[in-house]
């Protein structure tokens, strides 16, 4: 059994694979593969995140999604899942080759992050794929700065923020170091560059 991760980056059409998983969800499993109820919050799925991140990272998103208020309610929630995963894959049928996840998220957690999210899927799966997309950094800035002028300012300090947090040779070094080059599927997120130039066909193929 493999599981599948698709995890961003973030402006690098995340929300079209997802949607395509969503609305193939029920035509999935004739190819042996299925979507996971246990993370998932409307299309996507930040409970892995959730899982992933550190006892007080109370302010990200996946956090205030899944309802976690304290680094005391993290154990449970991580217990709940580990136990409704496991209860998803014990009752998939013989078919079956993977699931599938997808959260944008995923690809800029930490080291100990990752290695506690590796662990949640370890135990329950023999084989992790990861797969990125990554856009040219300079147009990810002006997505990015683009979308924030429309709620406020995006301050002095947001390139060079940006520069801190999005170095694509360190994030994908940590995913590397987790499941092996072999695993670790780095696509380009440009129309030129997909397999028949569209998206969700390039996604199929890696």
């Amino acid at each position: 059994m493999r599981a599948i991760l698709h995890i961003g980056d973030m402006k690098c059409g995340s929300k079209s694979i997802q949607g395509w998983l969503a609305s193939n969800a029920a035509l999935l499993p004739e190819h042996g593969l299925h979507r996971s109820a246990a993370p998932a919050f409307s299309i996507y799925d930040s409970g892995l995140a959730c899982y992933a991140l550190d006892d007080g990272d109370l302010d990200a998103e996946p956090r205030r999604e899944h309802a976690i208020h304290s680094a005391t309610e993290v154990p449970a929630f991580r217990r709940r899942l580990d136990e409704r995963l496991a209860a998803e894959v014990a009752a998939l049928p013989a078919t079956a080759r993977g699931m599938l996840f997808s959260h944008e998220m995923l690809l800029s957690l930490e080291p100990p992050e990752v290695d506690r999210l590796m662990g949640l899927l370890r135990r329950r799966f023999s084989e992790v794929r990861v797969v990125a997309y990554l856009r040219r950094q300079d147009r990810l800035f002006l997505s990015l700065w683009g979308q924030r002028l429309k709620t406020h300012d995006p301050g002095s300090t947001f390139c060079d923020d940006l520069l801190t947090h999005r170095s694509y040779l360190r994030m994908l070094e940590t995913w590397e170091r987790a499941v092996g080059r072999d695993n670790l599927g780095v696509r380009v997120f440009d129309r030129r560059a997909f397999a028949g130039g569209e998206l969700v066909a390039d996604f199929r193929l890696a």
